[in-house]
């Protein structure tokens, strides 16, 4: 028996509105979903899954939707740091730190090999 698969409420959601943009943006290009299956090398089926905000459908397959609709660059954003809030604060700590000069016993140590 197939394992479940456990997906939070907001991910379902997040989901559920990527494929309605998905269909959305197929419908405004006329085109059927066997057309978009084939420009991204899968089958309707999974077309309909994408647009239903099924979980199980790779992200990979889902690219090359987003692709075939001529869409791809709309994901350029995804995890990019700046918009990362998290790692914006990592930044700005590191920015933060004081400039260190390299510790002294190795500083000692060139100057009595005499280089």
């Amino acid at each position: 028996m197939a394992k479940k698969l456990m997906t939070p409420a907001s991910v379902k959601r997040e989901l559920r509105k990527i494929g309605d943009r998905v269909r959305a943006a197929r419908l405004a290009r006329n085109l059927p979903m066997q057309i978009v299956a084939e420009r991204a090398m899968t089958t309707r089926q999974t077309i309909g899954r994408i647009e239903a905000g099924d979980p199980r459908v790779s992200f990979g397959t889902v690219l090359a939707t987003l692709n075939a609709l001529g869409l791809l660059d709309t994901v350029a954003g995804v995890a990019a740091p700046a918009n990362d809030p998290v790692a914006d604060m990592r930044a700005a700590e590191l920015r933060h730190r004081r400039a260190r000069l390299p510790s002294t016993t190795s500083r000692n140590r060139t100057s009595e090999d005499g280089t």
